[in-house]
């Protein structure tokens, strides 16, 4: 029988990506046999899906549990609240290589994992572009001809939604999209908090369509533009091309929602993007990415890249490998920590 029984930690409440996370780690720990319970008392190990939000316990309760920390955003190893955590957690677990490569420099003990994103959630439909615009409600002739490119990232901070998130490089994606000729494209915005990139969009005349509903001033949208999974997998399947524009992530989810819906991607070299996407689709400045998507537009062929996302994203983070890293990571733990 398991010695472990865990809490599991860390949630947002909104729907959005950590709760995400939180309900698909139950998932893999109970398909493995392994007790989730909500009593933090009863509980030797304290799995987090945000290791942040582990700053928010009294530190010294936690000195009796073995902890887990996932590491959601890009963990800057020289703060003090990372030296804090190193303090009390056992086993860190990194979603791309870079982070276990960052994590492993510091003499922390550390595992890989990708974020999961559910393949049977996330796939390419069977559908042309117009019946998805008439099941989402979106009239499709203003979208007829042209280049559809995607944002569904949440970048303006939550505390002055007027201001950019830095970590999710907005003013990037506005440079990129003033480069391009604008009877070509339209940029197709969904999900809460895009505040600063509509009002960057209309200050320079960039052609977008905001699906839900449009906030006004800066009300925070954060509960009712909130979109469901298969909403969104719709949104990527009406895309032609999604653009990450981030300076530092964890992720984002997106490379592997792109991955799986066999949509078109650039992205910014972070995250997961170098450890999953072909390399033609990763740029480094607004004058690349300008340059690959007007190829784009003129036709170039994307299938190679499609195959390749795809199938790297299949083999690395579809379920059963997922399942499989969690197995090894949690038999490691027991025999490591709890023996």
């Amino acid at each position: 029988m398991s010695r472990i029984k865990v809490f599991l930690h860390g949630e947002d409440k909104v729907g959005w990506s950590i709760d995400y996370d939180r309900k698909y780690t139950a998932l893999f720990l109970r398909q493995l046999g392994y007790p989730v319970t909500t009593n933090f008392f009863v509980a030797n190990v304290v799995h987090s899906v945000w290791w942040n939000l582990l700053l928010s316990f009294r530190v010294y309760p936690l000195r009796w549990k073995k902890v887990i920390a996932f590491t959601t955003n890009e963990a800057n190893t020289d703060t003090p609240d990372f030296r804090k955590a190193k303090s009390f957690v056992d086993l860190w677990v990194a979603p791309s290589r870079a982070m276990y490569r960052k994590l492993e420099l510091t003499g922390v003990d550390v595992k890989y994992q990708p974020f999961y994103v559910d393949e049977k959630i996330f796939s390419r439909l069977n559908k042309s572009k117009e019946e998805i615009a008439g099941e989402l409600g979106i009239d499709y002739e203003p979208l007829f001809d042209k280049l559809i490119i995607a944002s569904f990232q949440r970048d303006s901070l939550g505390a002055d939604l007027s201001q950019p998130k830095w970590q999710k490089g907005p003013e990037l994606l506005a440079n990129i999209l003033s480069l391009l000729p604008k009877s070509k494209f339209v940029l197709l915005l969904a999900g809460p908090r895009r505040h600063w990139v509509i009002n960057r969009c209309k200050e320079l005349n960039i052609p977008y369509f905001y699906y839900g509903r449009e906030p006004k001033g800066y009300e925070d949208d954060i509960r009712q533009n909130t979109l469901d999974k298969l909403t969104i997998n719709k949104l990527y399947n009406l895309s032609d091309l999604y653009i990450v524009s981030s300076r530092s992530e964890g992720g984002p989810k997106a490379i592997l929602e792109s991955a799986f819906t066999k949509t078109m991607i650039l992205s910014t070299n972070v995250g997961l993007a170098p450890d999953f996407l072909d390399p033609w689709c990763i740029y480094s400045t607004a004058e690349e990415a300008v340059q690959k998507i007007k190829e784009i537009i003129e036709g170039k062929a994307v299938s190679e890249f499609l195959k390749f996302n795809y199938e790297k994203a299949y083999k690395i983070a579809s379920y059963q490998p997922t399942l499989d890293r969690w197995k090894e990571i949690y038999e490691y733990f027991e025999d490591t920590y709890l023996a």
